[in-house]
């Protein structure tokens, strides 16, 4: 419907799709398969011969753009197709690129996540950069199994077979991918015990996050690794930010659980909060770690 209007205007249109790229921790996948197949397809139908996919990097960059590249193998093959088959995607995946597309599907961090809207690309985010005590998206995720998701992707990426010069790549979605299972349902399981009084089970949470902060260290250093490689240097202060803001608060959920536990105080004002959802959805698009907009870097 959008060609035939724009045709309206002029002869002369141009298709831009996208890979996804933008907004989340890793390429979106799911939405970027269904959306490029439905689009370049109505492009040979309505003879759109120039098209072209954005990879863009809203709200940090995080997602290196060499996750594209089966995304532009996908474009590629429509060049010659109409329709295009995943085993032809495969095949020539192989042989253009020298990867495999089952791979790198697999850095797709949250696709086939039982409960949450996966054409939102921003799960992931929000699980790492929230805040433990604070909870801002614990309601929307207290119903998802979260752990067990991102240790099944983890063990996926584990078993891989090397991607030749792009492995470095994957290592650092591997450590994304643990950093989240260890991280994903610390503060529903901290407001709980909490509400409970079980003082034993916040202690081994606290323990979690002491031995969590150094993965999240780990993660850090893999993301600026992979960043100085691909991009130029500016911005990777933003990341920065946001690691440094992650892992302060991780310890300062240590200080004020052991401060509550050791009678220093008698409670902790942030558990006693309810959670709801983020937003007033259940399914919320935006990725910060504040309910203040200004805390966006």
């Amino acid at each position: 419907g959008m060609i035939r209007k724009t045709k309206e205007l002029s002869k002369n249109v141009i298709f831009a799709g996208g890979v996804w790229t933008w907004n989340g921790l890793s390429p979106n996948y799911a939405h970027s398969m269904v959306s490029t197949h439905a689009a370049l397809t109505m492009c040979h139908e309505e003879g759109i011969n120039d098209v072209f996919a954005c990879v863009w990097g809203d709200d940090g960059a995080e997602c290196s753009v060499y996750t594209a590249l089966l995304g532009m193998q996908l474009y590629a093959e429509y060049c010659y197709l109409s329709q295009v088959e995943d085993s032809r995607l495969r095949e020539m995946f192989k042989a253009c690129a020298g990867y495999d597309m089952d791979a790198f599907l697999s850095l797709d961090l949250d696709v086939s996540m039982e409960g949450l809207d996966m054409l939102r690309p921003s799960t992931a985010k929000q699980v790492l950069y929230q805040d433990i005590l604070q909870g801002l998206f614990d309601k929307n995720f207290e119903q998802v199994d979260l752990r067990a998701h991102y240790k099944k992707v983890q063990e996926g990426l584990q078993k891989l077979e090397k991607q030749n010069d792009l492995e470095y790549l994957f290592d650092l979605y591997r450590q994304y991918a643990k950093v989240l299972e260890l991280k994903s349902d610390l503060g529903i399981r901290l407001t709980d015990s909490y509400r409970k009084n079980d003082r034993e089970a916040m202690k081994k949470i606290a323990n979690e996050i002491e031995a969590l902060v150094p993965e999240i260290e780990k993660l850090q250093q893999h993301l600026a690794d992979v960043w100085y490689r691909n991009n130029k240097p500016f911005n990777f202060n933003s990341i920065d930010y946001r690691f440094g803001g992650l892992i302060a608060r991780a310890k300062r959920a240590i200080c004020r659980i052991n401060d509550y536990l050791s009678g220093k105080v008698q409670n902790l004002e942030e558990l006693e909060e309810e959670r709801l959802y983020y937003n007033g959805e259940s399914t919320p698009y935006i990725a910060i770690y504040s309910s203040n907009s200004i805390m966006f870097v």
